[in-house]
């Protein structure tokens, strides 16, 4: 192993450049374990590239022994997320649900990669890539925090409750639920919807009810009651994420390539993911202290998300990184020429970067 490039001082991102394969393996028998792994592997274009035949066979091929060895890398509690398109997203879900069960599988999430319709199209104009990802067992999914504030016109207080505004949520299970009658405050009695249950046991609801946090309506007649949810609640648990990412506020394919031009002075490199939509991964997705896995780093952007994330606190244990990129020249045609520039040299210039924007050590070796 050679190293290639070191700052002084603690290091929170590692970058080595060779075959992912290889480094997979000797990190399997170093016996290293990862809490996120959040990679963007090949997608499958028909071109000779990253070493393999990119066919159906060759990225197969490619892919199936690199996907057991994450699964030994992933720790107990472990997440991976991996970006992909339409070529190969149904061979990817099925390779992982073999390797991590269908049980440990995330709903796919869906990214707009582009806001432009094309019209050359032979079918359909795609507007979009997908991010599959599984859990282990124990996984911690974080909610979203900052939409909060765009929710505060939805509680009230028309009841006066000291504890402050709230809003109302149905008790009606998402599935089969609790089966018991309860007595409101006019004497009516309400039962669940036919084929339906409610979301607690009758022994919780009556907590709830004597708490105060049962809603009948201004007047009390109401036929089933509803459950108070306070504001303040509201921003301890922040909001379930959703599945869809829309470019206007997560980035598109083109502001990954305009940042990677701009900020990092790098080439018209359409590859890189936008800074936004991988910080919000890395920020769902992984805890403070954490070691995070890229094994098809690209431009780097999922370090710089991780140091974004990590921000200048300072109290909590920093996330980490581990990139790998192998040596690989990529040919760029833009503007009727081509022209060609080594995607590590990329990779590097991110943490250069990084050092100057967030502070952050990194560590370069090659095998």
């Amino acid at each position: 192993m050679k190293l290639i490039e070191a700052t002084d001082g603690v290091r929170l991102h590692h970058l080595v450049l060779g075959d992912n394969l290889d480094v997979l393996k000797a990190l399997v028998e170093l016996q290293v374990k990862f809490k996120l792994i959040l990679t963007d592997p090949p997608y499958g274009t028909g071109h000779a590239r990253q070493g393999y035949d990119d066919t159906d066979e060759g990225w197969l091929r490619m892919i199936k022994p690199r996907l057991k060895l994450l699964g030994e890398l992933l720790d107990d509690g472990g997440i991976i997320l991996m970006h992909i398109d339409d070529n190969y997203d149904a061979h990817l879900r099925l390779l992982l649900d073999k390797l991590l069960g269908k049980e440990c599988r995330f709903p796919v999430m869906v990214w707009e990669r582009t806001a432009i319709r094309i019209n050359s199209s032979r079918t359909l104009s795609r507007a979009h890539e997908y991010i599959v990802g599984y859990g282990k067992p124990g996984c911690v999914v974080n909610p979203e925090q900052m939409v909060i504030a765009t929710q505060r016109n939805k509680f009230s207080n028309p009841d006066r409750d000291p504890r402050g505004d709230w809003r109302t949520r149905a008790m009606v299970a998402n599935g089969q639920g609790y089966i018991y009658p309860i007595q409101g405050p006019k004497g009516q009695i309400a039962t669940p919807p036919k084929g339906r249950g409610w979301s607690m046991k009758e022994e919780t609801f009556r907590e709830r009810e004597a708490a105060g946090r049962v809603w009948w309506g201004k007047s009390g007649r109401n036929k089933s009651p509803q459950l108070k949810r306070y504001a303040f609640e509201a921003e301890t648990a922040g909001m379930v994420p959703r599945t869809w990412l829309p470019g206007r506020i997560f980035g598109y394919t083109q502001t990954g390539s305009d940042y990677v031009k701009r900020v990092l002075g790098g080439p018209q490199f359409s590859s890189a993911k936008p800074l936004p939509l991988v910080a919000w991964l890395v920020e769902r997705f992984s805890q403070p202290g954490d070691l995070i896995l890229d094994c098809w780093a690209g431009s780097g952007t999922v370090a710089e998300a991780t140091a974004l994330v990590n921000g200048n606190d300072r109290e909590t244990p920093p996330r980490r990184t581990f990139l790998i990129q192998r040596r690989e020249v990529s040919e760029v045609k833009h503007q009727g020429g081509s022209y060609s520039f080594a995607i590590e040299d990329l990779t590097i210039s991110r943490l250069r970067h990084m050092k100057e924007a967030y502070g952050d050590g990194y560590e370069v070796v090659e095998i």
